[in-house]
């Protein structure tokens, strides 16, 4: 990195030049600056130098399969493309997905911004002709991670994590598109103390198209072997900025339940996390997906006592937006369905605002249920090793919205995991091959959830030991490494 300036002031300036091609300890490394760049505001988005058609407050939208298009704004992106307005062009499309890949129309029902992936690539071919020509690497050893931020909660930034600890020489770039770190670098601590021996570098604060100038030529300067896409759905930098480099490249497509940037991408290896978006994706690709089933670090068994009749408690787990505050699905009936069939606690792991809480309560009381009989453990550093200390027998999967990598931790730890599975027709979270009996245990109702819990007492050592059983045939530490050998050139 030494052709690279900006580094934190911690870090030493006199290295001699064999120490200093070695990787930088990811603490002692803040922000990565290329001497060329020119560090204008992040927000400083260059206005056209031709009028164009204002933008629309909605854009025209239209599903074809799963794929999605914006055609008022691809058509504005043509148009700066054609003027060479190239920053402006990755900012609308930015910006566009940034308003679309939530609405209702497209939230689990579409994967593709075709449209957007085409322009992309001839952002990126632009960009390229505009830097230093790179000859192809020979035997580069560097296995580079992309990502836009990472988040202490959440199964995508563990992943993140996974593959910065199991593969060789790992350097993980964020591209701090919204300016996270720019206005608050505190929260990259959590980041540098969990992943230390790593390579960290995050994008300096400069416009999209300069970032992607700068992640371009650090990523060309590593001699990378493998490039590893985990952006969030509408961060086009890494795909802008690398796209002409010389070097394999994979997505792992973890946004399955929204429309993504990315996903047909010409020379990019297409990686799903779950069995029926494999099959899906491969299909609608018409290329071959590779599967990568997540993975959580065994942590050990927990150790239940016989159950004795409905005398056991409950426990579920995620942020706020896995569930709902109203509706059939409410989190407060989950809780009063639940405590009517037990006679135990309901147990929530996560976040919880105290007005929701106190909602919950109220709930409760209404229905003969003591308030005391909900728990919150608020944010916790470890989902697994909080299940193993619970006292509780089943795992609820969370609702309306399931959370595949919670799953994972509570079948592993020995919980028989009850998922949800009330979703409305052809919505892409119905896949159930992340538990046990491809979902056996499941519920689509209410009605269902209390039924269940009723009645699987008595078999809950059974379901214990298949839970674990299914850990480790699907999602095991062995099975991590090959499934990643095989995305990786």
């Amino acid at each position: 990195l030494s052709d690279f300036g900006g580094v934190a002031d911690d870090l030493p300036q006199d290295l001699p030049s064999d120490e200093a091609a070695q990787p930088v300890h990811a603490s002692r490394i803040a922000f990565v600056t290329p001497r060329a760049a020119s560090p204008v505001p992040a927000t400083a988005i260059p206005a056209p130098a031709a009028p164009i058609a204002a933008h629309a407050a909605t854009e025209t939208a239209r599903s074809d399969g799963l794929a999605r298009y914006l055609d008022d704004t691809g058509a504005q992106v043509d148009t700066l493309i054609a003027q060479g307005q190239h920053e402006h062009a990755l900012v609308q499309i930015v910006q566009a997905v940034s308003r679309d890949f939530c609405r209702p129309d497209a939230v689990h029902k579409s994967l593709y911004y075709p449209q957007f992936d085409r322009q992309i690539e001839r952002l990126a071919k632009a960009l390229a002709a505009q830097r230093p020509s790179t000859e192809p690497s020979a035997g580069g050893t560097h296995n580079v991670t992309i990502a836009t931020e990472l988040y202490e909660v959440g199964g995508h930034s563990r992943l993140v994590e996974d593959f910065a600890r199991e593969l060789d020489n790992p350097v993980l770039i964020l591209t701090d598109v919204f300016g996270t770190y720019e206005r608050d670098p505190s929260k990259l601590k959590w980041v540098r103390e969990r992943l230390k021996g790593v390579l960290l570098v995050t994008l300096p604060p400069l416009s999209p198209w300069a970032k992607c100038a700068t992640l371009h030529d650090l990523v060309s300067s590593l001699q990378a072997k493998n490039l590893f896409y985990f952006n969030h759905h509408q961060d086009a930098l890494p795909f802008v900025a690398t796209l002409g480099l010389p070097v394999h490249k994979a997505l792992v497509h973890h946004c399955d339940h929204n429309p993504s940037l990315g996903c047909t991408l010409e020379g990019v290896q297409h990686a799903d996390i779950t069995l029926s978006l494999q099959a899906t994706c491969s299909q609608h690709l018409a290329q071959p997906s590779t599967t990568l089933r997540l993975h959580v670090a065994d942590q050990g068994v927990k150790t239940f006592p016989e159950l004795r009749g409905r005398d056991f408690s409950v426990v579920t787990s995620g942020r706020s937006g896995k569930f709902s505050r109203s509706g059939p699905f409410a989190l407060q009936e989950i809780v009063r369905t639940a405590l009517q069939a037990c006679t135990g606690e309901f147990i929530h792991v996560g976040p919880l605002d105290a007005p929701w809480l106190q909602q919950i309560h109220a709930h409760l009381e209404a229905h003969g249920i003591e308030a005391r009989r909900l728990r919150s453990t608020g944010t916790v550093p470890s989902l697994w090793a909080t299940l193993k200390e619970l006292d509780a027998a089943f795992y609820i999967g969370s609702a309306p919205v399931s959370g595949g990598r919670a799953g994972v931790e509570a079948q592993g730890c020995g919980y028989p995991v009850l998922p949800f599975k009330g979703f409305e027709e052809g919505s892409l979270l119905a896949d159930y091959s992340s538990y046990a009996g491809e979902g056996a245990l499941g519920w689509a109702s209410l009605e269902e959830l209390g039924t269940l819990l009723g009645q699987l007492g008595p078999r809950h050592r059974e379901l214990s030991v298949a839970a674990r059983r299914f850990y480790d045939e699907t999602f095991s530490r062995a099975e991590f490494r090959r499934q990643l050998q095989a995305l990786s050139a």
